[in-house]
C-alpha cells in the first residue's frame, strides 16, 4: 500500500516536471532574442568619455567586442570578449534584442550590462551617427534617461543626452 503511493506521487512529479517543463522553456526563448551575431548598426569603433575622466574606444565587430578604457589619459587595458549564447563562458558577451532598437550586451559570468540604441546627435549644427550607451538599473525609470553618446569620432567632452527608454526592457 505505501509503495503504491509512494509510486504514485512520484508519477505525478514526473509527469507534472515533463508537462510543465516544456511550457516554461518555450516561452523563455519566445521572450529572449538573444543574437548570434552583431548587427550592422551597432559595428564599427565608437569613442566615448564619461564624466569621471574615463575615455572608452569600443570596436565593435560581427562577433568581438574590443574595449580599451584610459584613465586621466592612462591607460587601463583592453579587453576583447566574443558572441555568444551561453551564460557559462567565460570572457564572452550575449547580445539580447528589444523593442525600439535597443540592445543590451551582458558580459557572462559577470553582473555588468550595458544598454545600446544608434541614433543621431547635432554636434556645432551638424548631425552626427551615435550610439547611445548607458545602463539602467532594475525598479521604477523615469521614461527618459540620460545616456553618454558614443561617436566615430574622438569627443573632447562628454557628450550627454536624454533618451526615451521606451522598449529598453
Amino acid at each position: 500500500m505505501k509503495s503504491k503511493l509512494i509510486l504514485r506521487v512520484g508519477l505525478m512529479a514526473a509527469l507534472v516536471l515533463l508537462v510543465g517543463m516544456p511550457m516554461t522553456t518555450t516561452s523563455a526563448q519566445a521572450a529572449s532574442h538573444k543574437m548570434t551575431s552583431i548587427p550592422k548598426a551597432l559595428r564599427g569603433t565608437w569613442y566615448y568619455r564619461d564624466s569621471d575622466h574615463y575615455q572608452h574606444k569600443t570596436v565593435i565587430a560581427k562577433k568581438t567586442v574590443k574595449l580599451t578604457t584610459w584613465y586621466r589619459g592612462k591607460s587601463q587595458g583592453i579587453t576583447r570578449v566574443a558572441l555568444t549564447t551561453n551564460f557559462n563562458k567565460a570572457n564572452a558577451v550575449i547580445l539580447e534584442r528589444h523593442q525600439h532598437g535597443w540592445y543590451t550586451m551582458d558580459w557572462t559570468q559577470s553582473n555588468m550590462a550595458m544598454n545600446y540604441k544608434r541614433g543621431a546627435y547635432k554636434v556645432n549644427g551638424k548631425s552626427r551617427v551615435a550610439l547611445y550607451t548607458g545602463s539602467i538599473g532594475v525598479g521604477y525609470a523615469p521614461k527618459k534617461v540620460k545616456f553618454n553618446m558614443a561617436m566615430h569620432q574622438k569627443a573632447k567632452r562628454v557628450y550627454t543626452k536624454k533618451v526615451s527608454i521606451k522598449g529598453i526592457r
